[in-house]
């Protein structure tokens, strides 16, 4: 049971000492592999019935996202267009105190916060869209909303069955079975987190990580097992406001370690494509300095993309 948690944390310290961005997408990918069946592997061994799980988590996450996505919608103040070589996206602005940008993974829906806005240049939002087109891209060749599904009704189930095994009598098992999910989800989380870097270092080169050190003013942290280690504990640690059920996030540290690595293996850190063509979407936000722009490349309208 503890085998794939301990192939997960191989992986991840793996992709954190990488220096090709193909391989690093590669081993991000197969480390959500990982993880995600590190859960139902908790599931099988405890044998608890999986319907038991899907039947009320699958609807309940899916009201959940309406609920949330509703609540920001009424914030919305304007939307801006997108292009990137895979398509068009909107994302929606929101008047929102916080510098913070987010996907809802089951509607597909963008938020970026006019604080956010404000705070980055055009070069550096532009990162930050493609860090968050880039959760959805790790997820493929499943639809975002699909994989968010089956991960949290696998993640629920994996949970429920250790618990249940605690409560008949087995409590090491059960004990062991939810260090065991509690790890595998902080792995996704942390993995997903920074393929998402990893897809923006590709379209918008040292952009990428000028926008992630504006955000959150780290430095980058070299990587070191015990320190991995440790943030892993501390993830799992139940408190209110992080840990399980919160996305947990790795170390901004080890993000821009992870970027500034990858650099070099961008073939070109220039302004990105979009950013010289011709404006495709001007929006005024009531608030914000100027109109916010965003330029399509190549003056190909694609598909805008709005799940």
């Amino acid at each position: 049971m503890l085998l794939s948690p301990g192939l997960s944390f191989a992986l991840y310290t793996r992709l954190l000492g990488e220096r090709s961005i193909d391989t690093a997408w590669m081993l991000g990918r197969l480390a959500l592999l990982v993880s995600g069946l590190s859960m139902l592997l908790v599931g099988v061994s405890l044998g608890v019935d999986m319907l038991t799980t899907l039947l009320p988590v699958a609807p309940v996450l899916l009201v959940v996202q309406a609920l949330v996505a509703s609540f920001f919608d009424k914030k919305v103040v304007g939307v801006a267009s997108y292009g990137f070589p895979e398509g068009t996206y909107r994302v929606r602005l929101i008047d929102e105190h916080r510098v913070a940008a987010f996907t809802l993974p089951v509607s597909g829906k963008l938020y970026a916060s006019t604080q956010l806005v404000e705070r980055l240049d055009p070069g550096e939002m532009t990162a930050v869209v493609a860090h968050e087109v880039g959760h959805r891209r790790a997820l493929q060749p499943l639809p975002p909303a699909l994989a968010m599904t089956l991960l949290v009704v696998a993640f629920a189930w994996a949970l429920e069955a250790s618990i249940i095994a605690a409560v008949e009598g087995r409590v090491l098992l059960g004990l062991l079975g939810i260090m065991a999910t509690s790890s595998a989800w902080v792995f996704y989380s942390w993995v997903w987190e920074h393929l998402a870097d990893i897809h923006s270092l590709r379209l918008t080169g040292h952009y990428a990580v000028s926008a992630l050190q504006r955000i959150t003013g780290a430095l980058p942290e070299k990587p070191m097992w015990r320190n991995t280690l440790t943030a892993l504990l501390n993830s799992i640690r139940p408190r209110l406001a992080a840990g399980l059920l919160v996305n947990p996030h790795p170390s901004p540290g080890l993000r821009l370690w992870l970027l500034l690595n990858l650099l070099g293996s961008v073939t070109s850190n220039r302004a990105p494509e979009q950013q010289r063509s011709q404006p495709l979407n001007m929006t005024v936000v009531p608030g914000l300095s100027q109109p916010y722009t965003r330029l399509q490349d190549g003056g190909n309208s694609g598909n805008i993309d709005d799940a």
